[in-house]
């Protein structure tokens, strides 16, 4: 019985993990589209110290959630940016 029970969770889990969206690379997403703003923007308005350093630190951010995804393909890119998306 515990046994069964045990299997079926683990089951349940496996199918939750495959089905949906990947949170970690819709916050990835969600960074780089922030910091592409705030390039953008500063190519259109001064620099200033403060926006220079929040760039900079979203820059790291954006490294860091993002490493996971720098060698992966554009068909499954698109795939896990539109389950990202869809969910909103």
């Amino acid at each position: 019985m515990i046994k069964s029970l045990f299997i079926g969770g683990f089951a349940l889990v496996v199918l939750a993990s495959c089905g949906g969206k990947d949170e970690k690379f819709c916050k990835c997403l969600e960074v780089s589209e922030t910091f592409n703003s705030m390039t953008n923007d500063a190519l259109t308005q001064e620099v200033t110290p403060k926006s220079a350093k929040e760039m900079k630190a979203m820059k790291a951010k954006k490294k860091k959630l993002c490493a996971d995804y720098e060698v992966m393909g554009g068909p499954e890119m698109m795939k896990l940016k539109e389950a990202c998306t869809s969910s909103k």
